[in-house]
């Protein structure tokens, strides 16, 4: 299996549509990555997509108190799902990620060593750049 070519990016688009600013770095991935299919995930899609493929979770994600778990978990379940990469708008890209799809690895982003430190954590990664193959195992919770 293989890491698919696919960008997504989450914004569910209740409150207030998705600034210019946000835009235009999303643009940036696009640009790197012109052969890479784009995907927007906003309200209704998620919806529909909760719906279709995790029905036995749909009453977990929307108990969640917050919008930000929701949208935490959301990212999860695509690439579970569909795989690709997922990356939040408030990131540019620089270059190209080709190099990180050679085998069936999951990638995630790194937190600064600033950040890390004062947690006293050798490693800390974060959930808002992952590059992953449908179906790993990393995403998958057995019960």
């Amino acid at each position: 299996m293989i890491i698919p070519k696919i960008i997504h990016q989450v914004w569910e688009g209740k409150e207030y549509p998705l600034p210019d600013f946000f835009k235009k770095l999303s643009e940036t991935w696009k640009k790197y990555h012109p052969d890479w299919h784009y995907e927007i995930w906003d309200y209704e899609r998620i919806n529909n997509f909760i719906s279709q493929h995790f029905p036995h979770f749909t009453d977990k994600y929307y108990y969640y108190k917050y919008k930000v778990q929701r949208w935490d978990v959301i990212r999860y379940l695509i690439l579970y799902k569909i795989g690709g990469m997922y990356v939040d708008f408030d990131y540019e890209c620089l270059e190209s990620f080709e190099r990180f799809l050679y085998n069936d690895i999951c990638f995630f982003a790194m937190e600064p060593e600033s950040h890390r430190s004062s947690l006293k954590m050798n490693i800390y990664f974060n959930n808002v750049l992952m590059i992953s193959p449908p179906l790993h195992p990393f995403f998958k919770r057995s019960d």
